[in-house]
């Protein structure tokens, strides 16, 4: 079964529409250029040594001024992963998205404030 196409993700409460570029069984990859970033979007499975490694990842890719040479341009690209790594055996795919959800809840909770402290470099 493959994930739709296509996928959309809000950023700062914006809806952007990312089309499925390719993938495999394993795989799938969408993007979009809007002009001013490029958003890339990525689902992916592999299973090594008994345990299966399931992969999303968002990534963001700008032109901006370098800081240091404020007349060239320069490529940033940024990316956030989500990885549940589990055994082949052990645990119903119910209770990987129970764990999954109780990390993003957390991560999201009081107005974002762990993911906030997490950017910022504290541990």
């Amino acid at each position: 079964m493959t994930i739709a196409d296509p996928q959309a993700i809000f950023i700062n409460a914006v809806n952007k529409s990312l089309p499925r570029l390719g993938g495999n069984e394993n795989s799938s990859s969408y993007r979009l250029d809007d002009g001013s970033d490029v958003w890339g979007l990525e689902f992916s499975h592999s299973t090594t040594k008994g345990r299966i490694r399931h992969l999303a990842k968002l990534t963001q890719t700008s032109v901006a001024a370098d800081v240091y040479q404020p007349s060239v341009n320069a490529i940033s690209k940024m990316s956030a992963h989500l990885v549940a790594d589990v055994p082949v055996v052990g645990f119903a795919a119910i209770d990987q998205i129970y764990l999954i959800l109780g990390l993003c809840d957390k991560l999201k909770a009081d107005a974002n404030l762990l993911m906030t402290k997490l950017t910022n470099g504290e541990s």
